[in-house]
């Protein structure tokens, strides 16, 4: 499968969230952390070893925590 760059943007509705912590993991196989830029952005590589879903995280000062599923 291999290593994917995996850009995650954390907004809210007055716009982007700057210093959001974003964690994707997949399984025993790759666990990946950030926190967002100025512009709500942030790349994250990915490595995976089979094929499969994707957890992603985003939690904020003062914001709601977000958790769901790529696929």
């Amino acid at each position: 499968m291999g290593t994917t760059p995996v850009i995650v943007n954390v907004s809210d509705a007055g716009g982007p969230v700057s210093g959001a912590r974003v964690c994707l993991s997949k399984g025993d196989e790759d666990y990946e952390i950030g926190t967002t830029d100025a512009a709500g952005n942030v790349t994250l590589s990915m490595t995976a070893e089979s094929a499969g879903s994707v957890r992603v995280v985003a939690t904020a000062a003062n914001h709601g925590r977000f958790d769901s599923t790529l696929n």
